[in-house]
């Protein structure tokens, strides 16, 4: 048996009851063995028996749970499309603090 670790990047995640929902579908596929998922970060690392389960069986699990996920090669694009979409967020954040400034 060789054991793996394989990380997913998993959305739609807002709370703690979320990420049981994701634990419960990844452990529920054969050849899963653990299963870690940070709510942060949106990502499940899964520890699985590679010659007993597969990442797409994993996806497709956390998917029919309702939560869209995607394998770390996969995630690599959509971990850079966050990365965008965090500096957006920043940028405006620091632009509404320079025009309160003036108010305050």
């Amino acid at each position: 048996m060789t054991l793996d670790e394989v990380k997913f990047s998993v959305e739609g995640m807002t709370c703690a009851s979320c990420v049981a929902h994701v634990q419960k579908a990844a452990m529920a596929v054969k050849g899963v063995e653990n299963v870690r998922v940070n709510l942060a970060t949106g990502v499940a690392a899964v520890t699985l028996d590679s010659s007993r389960a597969s990442a797409q069986a994993i996806v497709t699990a956390i998917a029919n749970a309702g939560y869209p996920a995607m394998a770390e090669d996969a995630a690599a694009d959509h971990d850079h499309h966050h990365h965008d979409h965090a500096e957006l967020w920043r940028n405006r954040a620091i632009v509404g603090l320079i025009l309160w400034f003036p108010l305050e």
